[in-house]
């Protein structure tokens, strides 16, 4: 059992640093959402923030925005929000069996 203890142990400072690691790239990136609208066969893209309790949309104009990289960027916070929320869930399973 302290074999499996220790590889556990490993493994949850292992987490903890992933963690630390994404969180930083988050930073790093927008934290608004970009959306597109169809509109009478039309793509609109959008920037999504909330205000307060309010949700604002501001138009991104094609000519004055890199569209696809804003999109890159916001497929990315996307992608490590969904892995920060997993290896918190890890994090915890690992936290009670070292408890026990």
């Amino acid at each position: 059992m302290p074999i499996l203890r220790g590889v556990i142990q490993d493994e949850y400072e292992r987490n903890l640093r992933m963690q630390d690691a994404y969180r930083k790239e988050l930073e790093g990136l927008p934290s608004r959402a970009v959306v597109h609208k169809r509109i009478k066969g039309r793509l609109y893209y959008y920037r999504v923030e909330r205000i307060g309790r309010k949700v604002v949309n501001h138009y991104l104009s094609p000519k004055e925005n890199d569209i696809d990289a804003l999109l890159k960027q916001d497929a990315r916070r996307r992608h490590l929000k969904r892995l920060l929320s997993d290896l918190k869930e890890e994090q915890q399973d690992m936290r009670r069996f070292l408890k026990a």
